[in-house]
């Protein structure tokens, strides 16, 4: 879910009678809609209360599919505490089971880790990663994310220790480790 205060303004989130579209939105329409995410604050409400009495819609809303499932309100507040912008009152149902698939568990022992070494480590190898810059695009964040994941697995295996699968034991159904 992302949350954008845009100043921008397109049709497809526009009150009807406000005809003004910025080309950046339709920028926008590309990286987000499909992609990541889909458009979900309700379009048409303003969310932006100017001083001379104009209302405008330029903050939004989008999920992805997971996310969607989770969300069970969006409303624009009216109320919004001295604020030029209007508040997206989200509800977000965390009352979801966690789910693991044995198939691909990986189980790890974090308890037999030596911490100190394990963080020294990781912090060794986070000097390897560019510094980032405030207006990344989502391939990049897609990147950082994979290098920080990979280091900490990385740094993981690095002290001994074995990563265990688990797969369908096929001879009496049950799980075996490998």
């Amino acid at each position: 879910m992302i949350a954008i205060d845009s100043n921008l303004h397109h049709p497809l989130w526009n009150l009807l009678s406000y005809r003004h579209s910025h080309p950046e939105a339709k920028k926008l329409l590309n990286i987000m809609e499909g992609k990541i995410s889909y458009l979900s604050s309700p379009p048409g409400i303003p969310t932006f209360l100017g001083r001379h009495g104009s209302a405008t819609t330029i903050d939004h809303l989008w999920e992805n599919p997971k996310a969607k499932s989770l969300i069970t309100l969006i409303h624009i507040q009216l109320k919004n505490h001295a604020s030029d912008h209007q508040p997206i009152a989200t509800n977000i149902n965390l009352n979801f089971q966690k789910t693991v698939s044995k198939i691909s568990q990986i189980s790890m022992m974090f308890s037999n880790l030596n911490h100190t070494k394990f963080q020294e480590d990781v912090l060794h190898d986070l000097k390897c990663i560019p510094p980032t810059t405030g207006n990344m695009m989502i391939d990049c964040v897609n990147t950082l994310v994979t290098n920080l994941t990979n280091i900490i697995w990385d740094n993981y295996f690095r002290q001994g220790k074995k990563q265990i699968l688990m797969q369908p034991n096929t001879n009496h159904g049950g799980m075996k480790r490998h």
